[in-house]
């Protein structure tokens, strides 16, 4: 008589293909870019504060936050933001020459001076 010897394979795993609407392969640059945007933003008060007034250097600051000063003049809770931001927090009224004149005009429209 013969001994059979059955040898019993591994359960299978069930491997269910990724579900697209779960994927998070997106997610890694949403927040970097959302970092970014935080960090820009928020590193105007600092910038202002401790620039040294050199015309040079106030000018491409200008240039380098000239979108957000822009997005800020049609947002008044972007400006509003800002302006307690720079002028409050940071306790900055006019350190960097035009960046940081953070000023109200009648309108509530930012404004360099």
């Amino acid at each position: 008589m013969a001994l059979e010897v059955q040898s019993e394979a591994p359960p299978e795993v069930e491997s269910n293909p990724p579900d697209p609407a779960h994927s998070n392969r997106g997610s890694p640059w949403l927040v970097w870019a959302l970092l970014a945007l935080v960090t820009y933003t928020l590193s105007l008060g600092p910038v202002a504060k401790f620039a040294p007034s050199n015309d040079t250097l106030i000018r491409v600051i200008d240039v380098f936050y000239s979108p957000l000063l822009l997005f800020a003049d049609k947002c008044k809770p972007v400006h509003q933001f800002l302006r307690w931001y720079v002028e409050d927090l940071w306790q900055c009224k006019g350190c960097v020459g035009t960046l940081t004149s953070v000023v109200t005009t009648d309108s509530g429209r930012l404004k360099s001076s």
